[in-house]
């Protein structure tokens, strides 16, 4: 429990010094920002998936899309999931894309 603690600390901290670091470089010089934050706000979309529903390797728009159209839970999620992104398939696309 202790190692496990301390690798979180030590993967924030590497996290939190990475992303000062390389933003700006990102940004400003490289010319590729766009392409950086799409990757970034995907991967974070993987890390919720797995701190929500404890999925490995699947979005939350895919499990919550599956959850609803499988075993009909997760309905309420879904709709504010597909409202923010302007889709009314957005989840129920995620997970049928994810299938594949």
């Amino acid at each position: 429990m202790f190692k496990d603690f301390i690798l979180f600390i030590s993967a924030y901290v590497i996290l939190t010094i990475g992303f000062i670091l390389i933003v700006p470089y990102k940004v400003i010089k490289d010319g590729k920002g766009s392409e950086f934050f799409f990757g970034l706000a995907l991967s974070l979309d993987y890390v919720g998936g797995n701190l929500l529903y404890g999925y490995d390797g699947k979005t939350v728009s895919a499990i919550t899309g599956k959850l609803s159209h499988e075993e009909g839970k997760a309905k309420k999620f879904e709709r504010l999931i597909n409202w923010l992104f302007d889709d009314n398939k957005h989840c129920y696309n995620a997970y049928i894309k994810e299938l594949t």
